[in-house]
């Protein structure tokens, strides 16, 4: 399990759909490789935090990187590790006095000067690599929340404040300053703080405020305090505090992001919508006919007094009048990758956690959902066969596509594995067996005596021989299609349960475990676990053998490891890995390497 807490306010809901009727404008970005070798591939449009600079661009930052749109030019660059960003997964983004750029990313918090990006971290004086929000006071001073406190950057000295300071609690999820510099701060669970200067002071529903776990803050010009929680919203005048929820009208809890507007009305974004409210009553805007996405994360205030809504399908623009959609030309579609593919012609496939199938041929992305023929959207695994074929398993079946189009098939609707064997014949590894394709008929092939005592299969991978191995919650099974074989850590393996099965062209197999990888060379099986020049982490989710013989195991949180036979190589996103939390790993026929990411997809090119 990874060790990360959720945000309460399900910060990371994930938008799809972009709206037809509103005027969309798709522009070429541009990177600099930074690392050689590496390519990062990320979806910039699922936006968190929005700023605008001194020269009126507007910088938009989400899960794949940061965006800067030239909106006078109506062009827009896209920053990403390649580029020297500490991380793709950015919360926060704000200006500071001397123009500089910070963003708040899983890594740390990143600097940009207008021609480079420099990262500080825990090492300089961070409270915590993991930053949530950013905000500059009036004196120059650049803050940062994390979930181990608030620090301080001020003349290039660090200085950080917890709950043993006076803070309401070490994990602050928003912050928000005053005209007069005062710092507002809102907390996981423990309410909001106010800092000013000297003195902490802490508000809770006890004193009015409508629940403890605030989610956004803003300031209006006259000091009123506006929180954003999971069941509505709170106005604080210095005084009174009054609580408004969806009963009156307003965009369903939670509130994200909120921002007042010129004219003194509060705007709120949340998974619903936005909503504008003057103090009595609210008007509701959904994707359907304005912004570009019904979720909205963050809200920014132009200069000219328009407002700036960041959704998880784009930048939105509202003038008073009309709606415009602000879209980067990424190819990617939102959602995350939980599996990849290569064909034989080295096409990449690629299946999404949320918004289907998406094929990239090195230079144009094409995408596949339910409106093209799949059974489902959420993809959990994929396989390409010989002959160029596309299979993919979901939660509603399995389907396959000829080139042309997809075709459904219901006989895999509880797969929960899928491989292609040599000859071209598909298996599945079901609930208590396995499930084979001829390309004519289904065949079933139940556990012995139809025992389910090894839990799920977790993955599957046909041998040269066509024997079939499969990775389960209780150890190693092998069906030769007579007879079937169990392996356990009572013959040599590292751990029993087992994330994930490969196979060499010479027959030899590889599992990758929660303890580490075994293989197994005919005879006996051998273990490898995280120590010295091995894997970097026992944890191995997926693994790849490339065209060279290698093989590479992906790990859970420590990047990706290869082993030529004798020696362990670790790639880390200190050498280009867009992220070190990995999902998935596959290798195409021209030596390259794919990595699924929470960061993006990285591909990596072995030197020759």
């Amino acid at each position: 399990m990874r060790g990360r807490v959720a945000l309460a306010m399900a910060l990371l809901l994930l938008g799809t759909l972009q709206c037809a009727r509103v005027p969309t404008r798709s522009l070429p970005t541009s990177w600099i490789t930074s690392h050689p070798g590496w390519a990062t591939y990320t979806n910039a449009n699922q936006v968190s935090d929005l700023a605008f600079d001194s020269d009126g661009n507007l910088w938009a930052v989400g899960n794949g990187g940061v965006v800067k749109w030239n909106l006078a030019a109506g062009t827009n660059t896209k920053f990403t590790v390649d580029d020297g960003l500490a991380n793709d997964c950015v919360s926060s983004v704000a200006i500071a006095l001397d123009g500089a750029v910070w963003v708040g990313t899983r890594r740390g918090a990143s600097r940009f000067d207008g021609h480079t990006w420099k990262t500080y971290t825990t090492q300089d004086g961070l409270a915590e690599n993991h930053v949530v929000s950013i905000v500059t006071t009036p004196d120059g001073a650049v803050w940062f929340s994390t979930w181990k406190g608030v620090s301080r950057f001020y003349h290039q000295v660090w200085m950080t404040y917890t709950s043993q300071d006076g803070l309401a609690s070490d994990d602050v999820r928003a912050m928000a300053v005053a005209a007069d510099g005062g710092l507002w701060l809102g907390t996981y669970d423990r309410g909001a703080s106010h800092y000013d200067g000297h003195t902490w002071t802490t508000y809770t529903v006890a004193d009015g405020l409508l629940s403890n776990s605030v989610s956004s803050l803003a300031v209006a010009p006259d000091g009123t305090v506006w929180i954003g929680a999971i069941t509505g919203i709170s106005r604080f005048d210095g005084k009174k505090w009054t609580r408004y929820t969806q009963a009156d009208g307003l965009v369903g809890a939670p509130v994200f992001a909120i921002a007042v507007a010129p004219d003194g009305a509060v705007w709120l974004g949340g998974g619903d919508g936005a909503s504008r409210f003057d103090g009595r009553t609210s008007t509701t805007f959904l994707n359907d006919k304005h912004a570009a996405d019904n979720s909205v994360h963050a809200i920014a205030v132009a200069a000219d007094g328009t407002l700036w809504f960041g959704a998880s399908a784009g930048v939105s623009h509202f003038d008073g009048q009309a709606w415009s959609t602000y879209a980067t030309d990424d190819g990617m579609t939102n959602g995350r990758v939980s599996s990849i593919a290569a064909s034989p012609d080295g096409v990449m496939w690629f299946g999404t956690d949320a918004n289907g199938v998406l094929r990239f041929d090195g230079q144009t992305w094409a995408a596949f959902t339910t409106q093209s023929g799949l059974a489902d959207n959420n993809i959990h695994s994929i396989a390409v066969a010989p002959d160029g074929e596309v299979w993919v398993i979901s939660p509603h079946g399995v389907a396959h596509f000829d080139g042309q189009a997809w075709r459904t098939f219901g006989e895999g609707e509880d797969a929960t594995a899928l491989a292609i064997a040599p000859n071209g014949s598909v298996w599945l590894g079901m609930a208590s067996g396995v499930l084979h394709f001829d390309g004519q008929a289904w065949t079933s092939y139940p556990f012995p005596d139809g025992d389910r005592s090894f839990g799920e299969v977790t993955s599957i991978a046909v041998a040269p021989t066509g024997a079939v191995w499969l990775g389960t919650q209780q150890g190693v099974m092998r069906f030769d299609g007579q007879t079937w074989s169990t392996f356990t850590t009572a013959d040599g393996l590292a751990d029993d349960l087992i994330r994930a099965v490969a196979i060499t062209p010479a027959g030899m197999v590889w599992v990758g475990t929660n303890e580490g990888v075994s293989y197994f060379d005919g005879q006996a099986w051998h273990t490898f676990v995280a120590r010295g020049q091995d894997l970097m982490w026992d944890e191995v989710v997926s693994m790849a053998v490339a065209a060279d013989g290698a093989v590479w195991f992906c790990t859970e949180s420590s990047g990706i490891t290869r082993f030529d036979g004798q020696n362990w190589t670790t790639y880390t996103e200190a050498d280009g890995l867009a992220d070190n939390w990995d999902t998935t790993i596959a290798a195409a026929p021209d030596g390259a390497v794919w990595i699924a990411t929470d960061g993006g997809v990285s591909r990596y090119v072995p030197p020759r």
